[in-house]
């Protein structure tokens, strides 16, 4: 992509954030038409992705972009905090820690300049999926990331002494703060996922954390620490061979053992509504109604659900913010979100934080009227094609940064579906329609719907 392209990117998602609509559109149509052919040419798929899976399992996928001398690596274990039984949750994140510390060759700060001295960046990122270490580098530094990560995924020294000390510093964050956001979410998901290991916090229940034996994280290790359930995934200025060839030299000895990744199953509710209220430490109430998703959406679904989405909270004229706070005075603030990939179901979730006098039931009413008037409202043809646009940008800019690229790729691989599911973006969300939101609201919300609703209120 060239430099006027990037200029261009940078100005329209400003003018999104800051302009009316109506003006955004005319921008668009000028952009576009002076640079159209510019555009097509460069959102086709044109990166070349190589991909094999080593004797011992583990899975190697290289894309080549040779725009500039840049690498950027992600090793992926498939284990995170789903995958936890109760009694050792929060593990996972445990084991994460423990890996920026000793190695059987290297103390923590020999490790820790050795990486500095090889990479730009690196760090470790546990999420409820998967764990994986990150490192943003040029390519004559490969080998050396290669053989640093190496020693610490088959050489790592666990001792009582790193033990405590990572127990102490975690145990020190155990506890949000009063009215913490991570806390209500971390209610939000313990009612959301009533059977399976979403509802476990990253950072695990903290009797279980005080309980954690070095013979547990030691077991974790060798156990989930292996060769295929590690996936190497590599974005930038390399050659495939040299990857495969480095992964091989660096990780034959990694063993390849049962560990297999979690099929996906249904977190699965009775009734048509799950329905709680608790009582937290909060400052404010917070209110969640959540649409059960399947677990992984198909392109177009995942695209309709991301207009529909900015329909509803477009700060301009957003609908939700309408009903919900500028006409009825219900709510103080709202937010949706949603996860297109899951190992369960997914959630399209509404929330936010009610006026005093709101009763919860006044915003679940809201929020479904809101959903049918959406249903019955005329979207402008120009406005959907405006958001559509905006979608096809992102994609754009997200194709020129290899870091976005490493990271839908991580995803991608994880959640085992093709690694050319975006290829097909602007293709498809050229085709979706008003019809076609419609019957999302109605497959999803309003017709034999899922829902999850949770009040949270503070203590009086």
């Amino acid at each position: 992509m060239n430099s006027l392209n990037i200029c261009h990117i940078h100005l329209l998602i400003i003018y999104f954030h800051n302009m009316k609509y109506n003006y955004v559109f005319v921008y668009i149509c000028i952009i576009f038409s002076l640079n159209l052919t510019s555009f097509a040419d460069n959102t086709s798929p044109t990166h070349k992705i190589t991909t094999t899976t080593l004797e011992n399992g583990i899975r190697v996928i290289v894309e080549e972009d040779h725009q500039q001398p840049a690498v950027v690596l992600n090793f992926v274990f498939h284990v995170g905090s789903i995958d936890e039984p109760r009694g050792i949750t929060g593990i996972s994140l445990f084991l994460e820690h423990m890996m920026f510390k000793d190695t059987l060759s290297f103390d923590q700060e020999t490790l820790s300049q050795a990486f500095a001295n090889a990479s730009s960046h690196y760090d470790g990122h546990v999420n409820k999926d998967y764990t994986q270490y990150a490192f943003e580098t040029t390519p004559d530094h490969i080998e050396s990331i290669f053989d640093l990560q190496s020693e610490r995924t088959m050489n790592l020294s666990l001792n009582e002494d790193n033990l405590n000390q990572e127990k102490h510093r975690l145990n020190e964050k155990q506890s949000p703060s009063i009215g913490d956001a991570e806390y209500i979410d971390e209610v939000w998901e313990t009612i959301a996922y009533p059977s399976s290991g979403y509802q476990h916090p990253v950072q695990g229940w903290k009797e279980d954390l005080d309980n954690i034996s070095i013979s547990e994280v030691t077991k974790w290790y060798r156990t989930q620490y292996t060769g295929n359930n590690l996936s190497i995934i590599v974005v930038g200025d390399i050659d495939p061979k040299t990857v495969i060839e480095l992964s091989k030299r660096y990780f034959y000895r990694l063993p390849k053992t049962n560990t297999r990744r979690p099929l996906y199953h249904e977190d699965k509710i009775a009734l048509p509504e799950l329905r709680a209220e608790i009582t937290t430490k909060s400052d404010f109430p917070h209110y969640f109604i959540g649409f059960k998703l399947p677990p992984v959406l198909p392109l177009n679904e995942l695209l309709g659900f991301e207009i529909m989405a900015d329909i509803l909270t477009n700060p301009f004229n957003g609908i939700s913010s309408k009903h919900l706070i500028d006409d009825s005075h219900l709510m103080s603030d709202i937010d949706i979100r949603f996860n297109a990939f899951s190992k369960t179901n997914g959630l399209f979730v509404i929330h936010g934080t009610p006026h005093q006098n709101t009763h919860f039931y006044s915003f679940k009413g809201k929020v479904l009227q809101m959903l049918n008037q959406l249903k019955e409202d005329d979207i402008n043809q120009r406005y959907l094609e405006s958001l559509k646009t905006k979608i096809k940008i992102k994609h754009l800019y997200d194709q020129s940064s290899l870091k976005k690229k490493t990271a839908r790729l991580v995803t991608l691989d994880h959640f085992n579906l093709h690694l050319n599911y975006y290829d097909q973006l602007n293709d498809t969300i050229d085709h979706i329609s008003r019809k076609d939101l419609i019957a999302l609201i109605d497959k999803y919300f309003l017709k034999d719907p899922k829902r999850i609703l949770l009040s949270v209120k503070p203590n009086d």
